[in-house]
């Protein structure tokens, strides 16, 4: 797929690796990622990725 000024934005159906699908080119340039923030919590720790993105690890002992 061409944009107006004949640019390739996107490759539609089979991709280089054999598999089908839609792959964007020549996008913006997609922003920087925040840095982690872990904080302990008890028995593990806690940390996030963004707002939207966060995860917990707990520790459950020896087994």
């Amino acid at each position: 797929m061409y944009d107006e000024n004949g640019s390739l934005r996107a490759v539609i159906g089979r991709q280089p690796d054999g598999t089908s699908g839609i792959t964007a080119l020549n996008g913006p340039r997609p922003p920087a990622p925040s840095s982690p923030q872990v904080e302990p919590v008890l028995g593990g720790v806690h940390g996030a990725i963004s707002a939207r993105r966060s995860v917990s690890i707990r520790y459950q002992g020896a087994g």
